[in-house]
């Protein structure tokens, strides 16, 4: 049998098993009406290490030439704001980038992987720097679609004397993600934790309606570093206003019915001045962000993004308290107004 034959043959054995299918044999699809996709693994484990490597590779070759294009093969929502304001400023304070980032690695800890429906994706790993004396951080890993890369949502340093509660696992070994809108037998939904604590670090004081929110240094640090704001700046109006940010939660099921939270705050800054043509004497990041060290407004504005962590506990408890374990974060933009 010639090529030219064969071909033809196998397009007729083709078209007659395509036509048997629609004769009634039935084709191994069917549609979808709007009903939930089965949740399977977010990645396999095994390629976990391999995703691990190549977020340190590219972070590597983005903090050695300071670049933020190639800070974006790296990381993605509020870690890719924090570490490009990082780097516009290091690049004004430290021009001839005499103290040059030193390379880094991660030891992981411990992985969880949750069983998810659809994109995006994302897992989380424990992981320890090689920095000397750092302590052990939680990092999210978000794959937006299937044809993008794995990339680093959130880097949340684990504070001293803190640990990562025990989690839960479904049969399949696999970690529990959370409904953040779903309290789902938890003393609050992880959504409304966010929202809660938003409130508290902007009025510095802890709400009769939420005795379930603990106090951490922090927030402590935060409120306490706001009230220094006022009194320093006597002569202008100041506002200082956080509320959770418009990027996702991602919550993990824990061993005692509660979840482990990782969501971001936005906190935004004000002062204005009671003078048209004033002008902000600024130093250090402020000037480098700003572009400038006497901004001439009558408003400053200073933006920062927070990564926390905080274990939620479930219900049952009345005197359970929501516990802080994490925060990591940074000034992301300095501007002016009149």
């Amino acid at each position: 049998m010639t090529r030219f034959t064969a071909a033809r043959a196998a397009h007729v054995l083709l078209a007659a098993a395509v036509g048997a299918a629609a004769g009634g044999c039935g084709l191994p699809v069917r549609g979808n009406g709007g009903e939930p996709l089965s949740p399977r693994p977010a990645v396999h484990t095994s390629a976990v290490g391999g995703i691990v490597d190549r977020y340190v590779q590219a972070s590597n070759a983005a903090s050695a030439s300071r670049s933020v294009r190639l800070l974006r093969a790296a990381e993605v929502d509020s870690s890719l704001a924090i570490d490009t304001a990082i780097y516009r400023a290091d690049r004004v304070l430290d021009p001839s980038d005499r103290s040059k980032a030193k390379p880094f690695g991660y030891r992981q800890e411990a992985t969880f992987v949750p069983r998810l429906a659809g994109y995006p994706r994302w897992f989380a790993v424990q992981a320890r720097p090689s920095f000397p004396q750092a302590g052990s951080a939680l990092l999210v890993f978000v794959q937006r679609h299937a044809s993008q890369p794995w990339l680093q949502a959130a880097l949340i340093d684990i504070g001293s004397g803190n640990t990562m509660p025990e989690l839960a696992y479904d049969s399949h070994g696999n970690a529990i993600a959370v409904p953040v809108d779903d309290q789902a037998g938890l003393l609050a939904a992880p959504s409304a934790v966010a929202a809660a604590q938003a409130d508290y670090l902007t009025s510095g004081k802890r709400p009769d309606s939420d005795p379930w929110l603990g106090a951490d240094t922090w927030s402590t640090e935060l409120i306490d570093a706001a009230r220094t704001d006022v009194k320093q700046l006597s002569f202008a109006t100041v506002t200082n206003r956080y509320r959770p940010a418009s990027q996702p939660m991602y919550a993990l099921r824990t061993a005692d019915g509660g979840a482990v939270v990782a969501y971001v705050m936005k906190r935004s800054f004000d002062a204005k001045l009671e003078s048209v043509g004033s002008v902000w004497r600024l130093a250090g990041m402020y000037a480098a962000l700003a572009g400038t060290d006497a901004l001439r407004a009558r408003t400053l504005h200073v933006e920062w993004l927070y990564q926390w962590l905080v274990h939620v506990p479930p219900t049952g408890n009345e005197s359970a308290e929501v516990r802080v374990i994490g925060r990591s974060g940074g000034v992301t933009e300095v501007s002016g107004s009149d």
